[in-house]
Order: structure tokens, then sequence, then C-alpha cells
């Protein structure tokens, strides 16, 4: 007996049993299985033996016996599915290489069932492997389970095109005695090949919204790095691309809702259901959803773009603008005051008891512009990262407040110092005990820096290294504190202080120009006289509206952004903040130049260490001083 044939009857038999369903996950519908071309049609085996006993005499071939087979191995079931499928080898065997036509028949017909198995086989692959991908989304597992169902239609075409040629070979022979050999489901076949079709088109739709969502998580992941690394270093070229990658997530959503409805649109067309549900699958294909993803992100993108342009604006006002600024006013006035504090030391006639106060007021501004300005912009170009611990911290900040409030009281007390001068109540005789000036002047000092130092200890108490930057306190510290030390400063660097400015000044400017008066003008020397106590005055009312300029800007906006919720935009805020910033220390450059206008003693110094003036003509400014008439030491000091 021909073990091929005997082979075939045992999975007709066996196949009976088992439906070789296709899933509607790829096609909605059953694969035909065995009994649907068994050779030939008949109710039982007996009828098919006798069947082929009646053409054994006819054609010659071999009898067919039957036999009983209750069940299969596992081995023998592999071997029957492991099918060598090659696409594009089809067509019929040479019929020369038959000994009959019904041999000829039978073997097309036992190659059908070889292939439908193999189909089975390869649907089962082709789901696994779709779902594969489906649940871990990898590239590799994307190409494989493309790959399998390529071949899976393929051979159902295959099936389709062998049964039409079978047929017509029947047909072309005119042999009616073998009608019962043809193939009775290609109808069905095709059937399920369109209907393949129509899930192939929602495969590769499935297969791209997935790659879009795996994109779309790849780009959400890297914005949020991004972010973090933006918060550390605040670097402007982090932010563009973090820019350019929520734009390029906006494509990807965008691109994700044209797939998604144009699935939805060919499902609710031809009135499928979705392929492969699953909620993931639905989630990938809920337009409500991704809209709202998308508005999201193009919010967030819009948010970015104005936090971009802020920092642009930060870096071109970091870079640019306050560098050249803050440089301005540092050469301005440590050169100013460094001027003054080399002629108090190399002249002992400059270091006079009232001018002891002015001597003050230029350590205070030297100071100053090195703790705020100098050391403040070397550690802004080195990213604000402070790598010197917590002590040097507070002594940092201590020191920049410190020189700061020695600056304010010192012209506080200068002021008060020209209004004392004027009356005849400022001989305090200190406890029974008659001071002279030097010691009056020296104690005004000490006074003077004793209250800058009360006023600048608060500034240090929860002073500390916070993400790597030195700052007066952390986040974690309430508002209320933040509001204290900023009214503080606004009272007793500001406004107190400016009160009493103003007050002395023009107390003292006003007897200044009283004494003009009452002063002869046809007396000899007696116009430049009443010229130098005139320009005196109008130097201590132009000191009063310097010192308001610039100091009240800074200290009102610092309380005013402390108690306040400031609707303003971050650029606005810089900007204000450099501008009040920058005013506060261009006080520092207006000292010196004011003490120049008023002394012509300081003038005639400030010439040869400034301008090289030759000597001949120092005399001669020498000379001058001092045929003139001098008027109050102090008021020309």
């Amino acid at each position: 007996m021909d073990a091929g044939v005997l082979l075939l009857l045992v999975c007709c038999w066996k196949l009976t049993e088992e439906s070789g369903e296709m899933g509607s996950d790829v096609t909605g519908e059953t694969l035909t299985t065995a009994t649907d071309f068994v050779i030939p049609t008949t109710s039982d085996q007996s009828t098919l033996q006798a069947s082929f006993n009646n053409t054994n005499t006819a054609t010659g071939s071999v009898l067919i016996q039957t036999v009983h087979v209750t069940t299969i191995s596992t081995e023998t079931e592999a071997a029957l599915c492991v099918h060598s499928y090659e696409g594009g080898k089809t067509g019929m065997a040479d019929f020369k290489e038959t000994n009959t036509l019904r041999g000829f028949i039978e073997k097309e017909r036992q190659g059908l069932y070889l292939l439908n198995k193999t189909i089975n086989c390869l649907r089962k692959d082709a789901v696994d492997t779709v779902w594969n991908f489906i649940e871990g989304r990898e590239e590799r597992v994307e190409h494989l389970a493309r790959n399998k169902t390529m071949q899976y239609e393929q051979a159902l075409m295959e099936y389709v095109n062998k049964s039409k040629e079978l047929n017509r070979f029947i047909d072309k022979h005119n042999s009616s005695a073998q009608d019962d050999l043809k193939v009775k489901d290609i109808s069905n076949f095709e059937d399920k090949l369109r209907t393949f079709r129509n899930r192939k088109y929602q495969l590769d739709h499935l297969f791209t919204l997935i790659n879009l969502y795996v994109k779309f998580g790849t780009l959400t992941g890297s914005v949020g790095k991004k972010w973090e690394e933006y918060g550390k270093r605040y670097d402007v070229s982090v932010l563009e691309d973090i820019a350019r990658d929520l734009e390029e997530i906006i494509e990807v959503l965008k691109e994700h809702l044209r797939v998604a409805k144009a699935l939805l649109n060919f499902t609710k067309l031809f009135n499928l259901k979705l392929a492969f549900r699953s909620n993931y699958t639905y989630h990938l294909v809920d337009l409500e959803l991704w809209e709202s993803q998308l508005q999201n992100q193009t919010l967030a993108l819009n948010q970015y773009k104005k936090i971009l342009k802020e920092e642009e604006f930060r870096l071109l006002l970091g870079k640019y603008i306050n560098p050249i600024t803050q440089s301005v006013i540092f050469v301005i006035g440590f050169l100013g005051n460094g001027i003054l504090l080399v002629v108090f030391a190399m002249h002992r006639d400059m270091r006079t008891s009232p001018n002891l106060m002015v001597l003050n007021l230029a350590v205070g501004d030297f100071l100053s512009l090195i703790s705020n300005i100098l050391l403040y912009d070397m550690l802004d170009v080195a990213g604000g990262v402070w790598n010197y611990g917590v002590g040097l911290c507070r002594v940092y900040l201590f020191v920049r407040h410190l020189c700061l409030g020695v600056t304010v009281y010192s012209i506080v007390a200068i002021s008060a110092q020209r209004f004392f001068a004027l009356t005849a109540f400022f001989n305090w005789h200190g406890f029974g005990c008659r001071l002279t000036k030097k010691y009056k002047s020296l104690l005004i000092i000490a006074s003077v820096w004793i209250m800058a130092s009360a006023i600048a200890i608060p500034r240090i108490v929860n002073a500390g290294v916070y993400n790597n930057w030195c700052r007066g306190y952390g986040f974690e510290y309430s508002d209320d504190y933040y509001r204290l030390v900023n009214s503080t400063d606004l009272v007793a660097l500001c406004l107190l202080p400016l009160a009493i400015i103003a007050i002395f000044s023009a107390v003292t400017a006003r007897r200044i120009k009283d004494s003009i008066k009452n002063m002869p003008g046809e007396l000899a020397g007696k116009q430049k006289t009443k010229e130098a106590r005139l320009l005196s005055s109008n130097i201590l009312i132009t000191l009063a509206v310097v010192f308001a300029v610039c100091y009240v800007p800074y200290f009102l906006y610092a309380f005013l952004n402390a108690w306040l919720t400031l609707e303003m935009d971050n650029s606005t805020h810089q900007l204000i903040s450099f501008f009040t910033f920058s005013l506060i220390f261009a006080n520092s450059c207006f000292n010196p130049i004011a003490v120049y206008l008023v002394s012509r003693k300081y003038r005639t110094y400030m010439k040869k260490y400034l301008f090289c003036k030759c000597r001949e003509l120092l005399d001669q400014e020498r000379r001058k001083i001092s045929t003139e008439t001098s008027t109050t030491a102090v008021t020309r000091m």
C-alpha cells in the first residue's frame, strides 16, 4: 500500500475532529478543514475504499485499503504542519509524470491538503507574532510579524490559484467522471482572502499607531529628562532641544490622529470590528484622548517657547548687557573711590576730622563694589555654583550686606555732620569728657559699622548652600521670613536713611543759602566764596535726590515682590531686577564725583593722579586755594 495515501487518510480523519478555525483576530472567519476536500467526497470509509477499488481497474492506480486509526503522534502531526512553503512556486505538476488522469488529480489534491495545513500553521504563527509585537513593541518583532502575515496571505492566494487551476484542468480534459474530485470551496477561500486583506489593512494601521505611540513615549521621556537637566544648568540650548522635541511630538500626535481616524473610518465603512482587540489597541484609537494630548502638548510648546524667549532675553541680559553695565559701574566706582583712598593716604592735609566720614564712605563703596559686583559676577560666570562651603557662603553674604549698609549709613552720617556743623549745639562732651573732632568722627564711624552689621546679621541666619547656590535662605523656609527680611531692608536701609538725609540736606542747604544772602557781595574774594557755598548747597540736595533714585526702586521692588503677586512675565521681572540692581551700585560712582565737585583740594589731587597734571600746575592750584577766603571746613569737604 502507498504510505503517502495512508498518511493522507489518517490526517483526513484527524482533521474531521479538529476545526482549523481562523481566529477573528486576523480574518474573522474559519479556514476550510480537511473535510472540505476529502478524496473522494463520500460519507464513510467503506464507500471511499469502494470508490478507489472501482478506479483501480480503470486507471491502474494503487488500491487504498481501510485503516482504523484512533490517534496520531505529535511528531507525525508536526511533520504534516511543516510544509516547505516558498512563495511563487505555484502551478500543477506535469501530467506526464503520473500514470493516469485520476492519479494526477489525486496528487494535486493531496498537495492542496498539505497547503491547507501550512495555512493553519502560518495563521497561528502570524497571530502569536502579532500579539508579541503588541505586547513588547519591539522593532525586530514587528518585522517578523509583517513577514508572517505576508506569508499567510501568499499561502491563501496560492491555495485559491491552484484550486482554480485544478478545476480548469479537469474541465479541459472533459473528465466528467472526475467532477467529484473538483475543489468545491474556492469561493469560500476567496472570501477568506478578501477578509484577510481587510484585516491586513487594519493591521498595517495598527502597527503604525504602535510605532507612533512608542515614539511619543520616547520623546516625552526625553523632554522630562532635559527639563531636569535645565533645572540644574539653566542652559538655553537645553530649552531649544526641548522645544524641538515638543514640535516633533505634535507632529507625531497629528499623524497618530490621522492614522487612527483612517482606521476607524475603514472599520465603520465595511462594518468591521477592530482587529486584535484589547485595552491597549482601543487606547490607540481613542480619538478624544489623543486630541486632548495634542492640545496639552501644543500648550506645553507655547509655554516652553515663552520660557525660551525669556531665557534668550536673560541670556542677552546676562552675557552682554549686564556685564557691560556692571563693568562700567565697577571701573568708574573703583577708580573714583580708589583715587579718593590714595589721596587720603598720600596727603596728610586731606586727613582732617570732617574728611574721615568721606574716607569711610569711600571704603564702604570700594568694598561694596568688590563684593557685590566683582565677586558676584565672577560667581555668575562660573555658573553660580558655590564650592566653598557653608561658612564662607555666610561670610560672603554678610560682607555684601555689611558694605551696602556702611555706604548707606555713611551718607546719613555725612548729611548729619554737615547739618550739625552749622549749629551751635553739636558740642557733645561725651559723658563729661570733652571729645575732639577726630574722636567724634571715629565714634560716628564705629556706630555706622555697628548699625550696618546689625542689619546684615538677619540675612545670614538661614544662609546656606541650596542646590549648589549660595543663598540667604532655602525654599523650605516660609514666606514670612522672606517678607520680614525685605521689610527690614526697606525701612532700615531705604526709607529711614532717606528721611534723615532729605531733612538734614534740605535744612543745611537752606542755611547755606541764607548765609550767602547776608554776605556783602562787594568785598574782594566774596563772590567766589558765594559760588562755593551755593555749589555745596546744591550738592547736598543732589545727594539726597540721587540716594532716593538709586536706593528706593531696589528695596521697594523687593518689598512688593515679597508681599504681593506681581502680574508680569519673567522678562519684565529680569529687566526690573537688573535696572534696580545697577542703580543701587551706581550710587557708589556718584559719591566720588560729588566730592570732586565740592572739594577744590580733592579736585587738585584728582587731576594729579588721574590726568597727570605737572607739578607747576599743582603748585598754582594750591596758591589759589590759599589766597581764597575759606568757608567752614566741613561744608567745603
